[in-house]
């Protein structure tokens, strides 16, 4: 509508320009958008769902259910779809032509592909620039959606680098399939919910995950028609031809229109295509007709003669040649004519040829123009040329300040300066008339609008980075107004500017899966971590916070595990058993018994997760369906693996990731390929490099898309083979373990002295390598390729290479380009080089009350002494045997550390720092009390010295004694039923408190007999609120009718806390539970008391509000300047003040701890100093940071 009111003005008698009341008449105007807002405050108890009355829609208008908008909004996410492609339909549909495109309805070969049938199909439709082929296809959807068909599509724009990427072309067509087909829909958000994200991921990895692995395997009532537009004016316009050529293995019929120019290497790859399905081809001869009719249509609006009128439309016909842009671009012309001799010099002058055309569009605007005006002409071609996306007129606006004072109209001002080489489309965007024009402006143009694309691109940056700069300035001032070019300006540019830390390496985080426990397999799916330990056990982490989140008891050793495709299940192999567990809860979903002969090498999930397929060392392929009650394994085929000679048991199998194929390797047999079903020999590998020795192979991987085995000879090898093609390439790496990354453009490579290196895929060239003296025994990569983990002994180790964030970080053109040969990554000599120093880790950490030493120990048995201003750790003493330290407590006195070793020995030493600065190193060290005590089932949980030092507190899983340091002798052994933590009293130095959740017992240290208990079991089960009075807090305590809770309902976890003021009491409900909440319960020391009869006065708790502990990880202590100090959720240290709210201003925020200081273990061992510095372990070494929490004094 705004279009044509504004094209009846400019052709009026009266010469009227635009106007910007018509404008608004636009969709998504500033006009229209403040209508909306302004609706739902008149209508607040109305639900709107977003409805369309221009867009074509298969089933009608209808309101969405509340739970598919929730799925849509979680699909979207996953497919990180942020530009929908109404717009550009709008765009192109708004210039139709009624009675214009209708040929095509009558075409022999359109109405073929058209037609219903059970097989997919290609039709690619090509015709010259210009000559209406986006109108067109805008054209076919409009038919498509009112015929009640199902049809998504996508248009290639060469003005909007987000537009030209491939992977963006799937995720759109993907997002609109999901809102038409609901299985579809929930195979995503089984994706989205297993952690995966496809924001990052090239074109080929979307198309295997999401099409071939997915939608291709859904069956469905009705076929799916597909538009592509303008495929050449994508970044690699082969490369959607070359991935159709599994079309035909949907089981889905899907129709697929493409539309484009022709080009010698598109006609290559349809012919190619024409091998594996059904393509017709079909050149546009038709738009002969539709220039005529838009041409008669576009007379109408002259006032003139009809012998005028049709000489008009017959030299326009003979010139144009087909074009529809240059017939556009001749009327609008001619119609800016106002008498008969105007009409005639203008139809004499207008030239053939859209160049020449636009060779005389930039005479015209050139001639007699201000230089000012040329100079915004020039400014505005540029932000039209060359944007990262088409910029809005308001963004444009601010973009052109303050060179240039607001415009009163800007939309007005640049139809003026630039005449028709721009338009503003329908979402109010700045956008080139033709692709043929930018090329005019950047290759042909003359010198007054000539755009040099590098120095278009270093000013349009320019512009951005002093407007950020500014915006900064303004901020620190005061919020400021709110500013459209904001947002692009920092987003506009690939810059990423990192830096760090000489001393830092590579490392993100490191997962400790216990000590002494081996790890031995390690494999990564969405949002999970699994790790297999030689304990029969199955660790689980989150691989974002590397939490520990579950851990599967299989209870014998384990030989090989495997995810679904989703992430949602594991299946673990064992000697004897095979187990099926729910990852997100943690439940075992069934148990195979395994056969007693053979060992699988290999198990996956087939027939969409319904099967179990096992690859074992005796030759055979099992089978066993999940939904039989029990599965039972079965032969799948005996004629696979079946050799006509007799050869030894196999080495390494590995299914391909459909499970249609698998790779087998024996140790003096050549790499074999099966297909399984039908069972038959694809091919073998046989070495290509002339050797006299046989290396047989040690690993295989798969390729994730091109069907190559990726594997690893004795020798250290490396080798890519396609058992298809016979194709072989092999590099030398020293390498001892191999894994490929998920989207296949890199893969990894582990030596036996620890090195990981990293080596491109397609041409065999190493990019990366990490120096790191330890052992590895598991390689694998993160699901968005970003990270490598390793195994190496009892530590997982988690890398992010500055060299893989650069190769997920590029653009989309280059991760497209990646798909085909000629696009491939290219050829690097360049080696990014870290070397890693893996310290012994710390195992146990205590702080000097009231001093500013702390003490640690480490897996080597060393214990070490510093302060919170130096970095040098002063070696104290050498556990006997190199025993690992697992617990240290430096007494109250400042001048007695007890440690405990692995082995059970336990020690007092009496530590005294030197006298002077001179020799810091001199400290003197003696040895109390050495004991050998009898480590139950657990081993020693606490160790504890009483406050004058004379004491010592062995605590153990059940039972607690007590040593007198001088007589170096037991006092006393107690036993009980609860898990108790023990600490010294708060405020009395004769008592020491065990406490569960159901008492606080207090004990004399001397004699360890019991004095009194104060009952707690009432604050564990109903938590303390803000509202919560004096009153209420004693009814509650004191009731006869409160509910006694058993210890399986809460459990503590952590240490417990104590300071003159406060207990800190960490803890989990229902612990047991999935999604257990953890809690914090925080006493007023004073009230852990007993009168002198023995009664109490009742424990004061203090109310933390549960918006507080939903954000805590850690706990760290109590300073009273500052309230609880923690570590929130995101690892960053903030405090919060007692009795105050959950709001914002109610909790400080200081700063992050590094991401590669990501330890389960090491946040154990965090320490707050009295100081308020944090003193946090990290390989090895400890980081002492000080920030606004410094204080003294608790």
């Amino acid at each position: 509508m705004a279009e044509v009111l504004n094209r009846i003005l400019s052709v009026s008698v009266f010469g009227h320009s635009p106007k910007q009341y018509v404008a608004e008449l636009r969709m998504n105007s500033p006009a229209i958008e403040d209508l909306n807002d302004q609706f739902r405050n008149i209508a607040p108890r109305l639900q709107i769902f977003s409805f369309y009355e221009t867009l074509p829609t298969p089933f009608g208008a209808a309101l969405l259910s509340s739970k598919k908008v929730e799925d849509l909004q979680k699909v979207e996410t996953l497919l990180a779809v942020s530009e929908k492609p109404e717009d550009d339909y709008l765009f192109f549909r708004d210039r139709w032509m009624p009675g214009t495109c209708q040929w095509i309805l009558l075409h022999p070969l359109f109405n073929d592909w058209l037609r219903e049938s059970s097989s997919s199909s290609v039709l690619w439709l090509h015709a010259l620039p210009a000559s209406g082929k986006s109108i067109l296809s805008s054209y076919v959807i409009d038919y498509l959606g009112k015929a009640g068909t199902l049809c998504e599509y996508y248009y290639f724009r060469f003005g909007d680098q987000t537009k030209r990427s491939l992977s963006t072309c799937l995720r759109v067509l993907a997002f609109q399939i999901a809102q038409h087909v609901p299985a579809f829909r929930e195979a995503l958000n089984g994706l989205s919910d297993a952690g995966f994200t496809l924001e990052k991921a090239d074109a080929r990895t979307i198309w295997q995950k999401v099409y071939v692995s997915i939608l291709f395997k859904i069956s469905f009532a009705t076929n799916l028609f597909w538009i592509v537009d303008a495929l050449d004016e994508s970044d690699t316009p082969k490369g959607l031809v070359e991935m159709l050529s599994n079309l035909s293995s949907s089981k889905m019929p899907i129709k697929i229109l493409i539309i484009s120019r022709q080009s010698p290497d598109l006609a290559m790859s349809f012919e190619r295509l024409k091998k594996y399905t059904t393509v017709e081809t079909l050149f546009v001869k038709e738009s002969h007709r539709d220039i005529r009719l838009f041409v008669e249509k576009e007379m109408e609006l002259m006032r003139a003669s009809e012998d005028l009128k049709e000489d008009v439309v017959q030299k326009l016909l003979a010139k144009a040649d087909g074009n529809f842009l240059w017939v556009h671009l001749a009327v609008d012309e001619i119609l800016q004519c106002h008498t008969e001799d105007d009409v005639q010099q203008a139809l004499d002058a207008i030239p053939t040829g859209i160049t020449s055309l636009y060779e005389r569009m930039e005479v015209a605007i050139t001639k007699g123009a201000k230089p000012s005006s040329l100079a915004l002409a020039r400014t505005i071609l540029q932000w039209a040329t060359c944007p990262r996306r088409p910029v809005s007129l308001d963004e444009l606006s601010q973009a052109l300040q303050p060179e240039y004072r607001p415009m009163l109209d800007l939309g007005h001002t640049i139809s003026q300066v630039c005449g028709q080489f721009v338009v503003v489309d329908s979402a109010s965007r700045l956008v080139m008339v033709h692709q043929t024009a930018r090329d005019y402006l950047i290759q042909t143009s003359s010198d007054h609008f000539s755009i040099d694309q590098e120095k278009a691109h270093r000013e349009l940056f320019a512009k951005c980075f002093e407007f950020l700069d500014d915006q900064l300035r303004r901020r620190k001032h005061g919020p400021g107004d709110s500013q459209p070019f904001l947002l692009y300006a920092a987003t506009s540019s690939s810059l990423v500017v990192t830096g760090r830390s000489a001393s830092w390496d590579d490392n993100l985080a490191k997962i400790v899966v216990g000590r002494g426990i081996q790890a031995e397999i390690i494999l990564c799916s969405g949002l999970r971590i699994a790790i297999v330990t030689s304990i029969g056990q199955i660790f689980l982490y989150d691989s974002s916070t590397f939490q520990e989140t579950n851990v599967l008891p299989h209870k014998e050793n384990v030989c090989t595990i495997n995810f679904t495709a989703n992430g949602d299940k594991l299946v673990t192999y064992g000697f004897k058993t095979t187990r099926v567990w729910d990852v997100p809860s943690g439940r075992q979903l069934c148990k195979v018994k395994n056969p007693t002969i053979g060992r699988a090498l290999h198990i996956t999930f087939a027939n969409h997760d319904t099967t179990l397929l096992t690859a074992s060392n005796d030759k055979a392929i099992r089978i066993a369906s999940l939904q039989d009650d029990p599965p039972i394994w079965s032969i799948l085929d005996p004629r696979i693996l079946k050799e006509e000679t007799s050869i030894n048991s196999p080495s390494c199998m590995a299914f391909n990731g459909d499970a249609t194929q698998i790779a087998v390797a024996y140790r003096k047999f050549p790499l074999s390929v099966w297909a399984t079903e039908p069972a038959e020999l694809i091919g073998r590998c046989r070495r290509t490099r002339r050797t006299t020795t046989v290396h047989p192979v040690e690993r295989i991987v798969w390729h994730p898309h091109t069907g190559e085995v990726l594997g690893l000879y004795n020798d250290g090898s490396v080798f890519k083979w396609h058992p298809f093609e016979d194709t072989h390439q092999e590099v030398f790496a020293a390498a001892a373990e191999v894994c490929c990354s998920p989207e296949g453009t890199v893969f990894a490579t582990a030596d036996a002295n620890g090195a990981i290196k990293l080596y491109n895929y397609y041409h065999f060239d190493q990019i990366y390598r990490l120096s790191c003296e330890s052992f590895i025994t598991g390689l694998a990569f993160s699901p968005d390729g970003r990270r490598i983990y390793d195994i190496r002994g009892e530590i997982c180790n988690a890398w992010e290479p500055n060299a893989l964030i650069r190769l997920n970080d590029i653009t989309d053109r280059a991760s497209d380009d990646a798909m085909s040969e000629s696009g491939s990554m290219p050829a690097s000599t360049m080696v990014s080089e870290v070397c890693a120093d893996m310290q012994s880790p710390i195992t146990a950490l205590s702080a000097q009350p009231r001093g500013p030493y702390y003490v640690t120990g480490n897996d080597d048995g060393v214990v070490q002494v510093s302060t919170n201003s130096q970095s040098a750790m002063i070696e104290l003493w050498n556990a006997s045997n190199f025993m690992t330290i697992e617990h240290l407590h430096w007494g109250e006195t400042g001048k007695h550390i007890a440690c405990v070793e692995l082995g059970g020995r336990v020690t007092v030493t009496h530590v005294e720092p030197p006298a002077g600065s001179s020799a810091p190193d001199n400290w003197a060290v003696s040895l109390l009390l050495s004991i050998q005590v009898d480590v139950e089932f657990g081993g020693i949980q606490q160790v504890h010295l009483s406050p004058n030092s004379k004491f010592l507190l062995v605590v153990y899983r059940k039972s607690a004694a007590t040593w007198s340091v001088e007589a170096s002798s037991k006092v006393k052994h107690i036993t009980y039923t609860a898990t108790l933590k023990w600490i010294n009293h708060p405020l009395n130095p004769d008592l020491v408190l065990a406490i569960d959740t159901e008492n606080i017992l207090i004990y004399d240290w001397t004699t360890l007999h019991m004095i009194g208990n104060l009952r707690c079991a009432h604050l564990f089960q109903q938590p303390m609120t803000l509202g919560d009075t004096a009153d209420s807090i004693l009814q509650r305590q004191f009731s006869s009718d409160s509910v006694q809770q058993s210890p399986e309902e809460a459990c503590i976890i952590g240490n417990i806390i104590g300071s003159p003021s406060h207990l800190l009491v960490p803890y989990q409900q229902k612990p047991q539970a999935e999604g257990a909440k953890v809690r914090l319960l925080i006493l007023e020391s004073s009230s852990i008391s007993l009168k002198s009869d023995g009664s109490t006065d009742g424990l004061i708790e203090v109310p933390v509000p549960e918006g507080i502990t939903a954000t805590i990880e850690r706990t760290l202590g109590i300073l009273p300047k500052h309230g609880l100090v923690f570590l929130d959720k995101n690892r960053r240290m903030c405090s919060w003040r007692l009795h105050s709210g959950d709001d914002a201003d109610a909790v400080a925020k200081y700063f992050f701890l590094p991401k590669d200081w990501l330890n389960v273990d090491c946040l154990k061992l965090c320490t707050l100093l009295e100081d308020g510095t944090l003193v946090c372990p990290n390989n090895g070494n400890v980081s002492c940071i000080k920030s606004g929490l410094n204080t003294i004094g608790w």
